[in-house]
Order: C-alpha cells, then sequence, then structure tokens
C-alpha cells in the first residue's frame, strides 16, 4: 500500500511531532489481521494532545432532520465507510 517510506538525512528539523502509535492483532478476521491504532490523547512536551488542538464537531446531525432529507428526493445514495481509516492524502512537502 505504499503507507511508509524512508526518511533521507536531510529530511529531519528541529521540531518534529510522532503520533504514538500500536498493532492490535485479530487472529479471527480474514481480511485485516493487524490493524494500526494511533494514539490522538498522547500529551506533546507543551502538554497538549492531538484531540485537543483538532476541532471538533458534532458526530451526526438530528436524526429526524436526516430522515426528512432521506424522503425529500426520488434518488438518495448510501455508503459504508468500513475500512476508511487513513484515506487522507498529506502534502508532499509537509511529510515528514
Amino acid at each position: 500500500m505504499n503507507l511508509l517510506v524512508k526518511c533521507k538525512d536531510n529530511c529531519y528539523s528541529p521540531i518534529n511531532y510522532y503520533l504514538p502509535h500500536h498493532g492490535v492483532f485479530k487472529s479471527q478476521n480474514n481480511s485485516t489481521k493487524l490493524r494500526v491504532v494511533f494514539d490522538g490523547s498522547a500529551p506533546t512536551t507543551s502538554g497538549r494532545s492531538m484531540n485537543d488542538i483538532l476541532l471538533s464537531g458534532r458526530v451526526q446531525k438530528d436524526v429526524f432532520n436526516i430522515m426528512l432529507r432521506f424522503r425529500k428526493h426520488k434518488i438518495v445514495l448510501t455508503a459504508d465507510i468500513k475500512q476508511m481509516f487513513r484515506q487522507i492524502l498529506i502534502d508532499p512537502t509537509q511529510r515528514n
């Protein structure tokens, strides 16, 4: 999947932030036996975590309004976001 790349010697900067992570192994799963779990609540040297800094909104809007919008149109689309984790792209200049 090309998720990891080796950092060249010239890519190091005096300030770096790393997100702690660990692997979770589930032998019962057929598709993904080992998955990566990131700890966004781990504090940095300033005492603040990534979860503290990120803007968070409501997880889900009011179910009543969702159902009204769902019935408003003749055609609706639904999607399954299963395994959508790590589906972000970081600008190459912001990596490492």
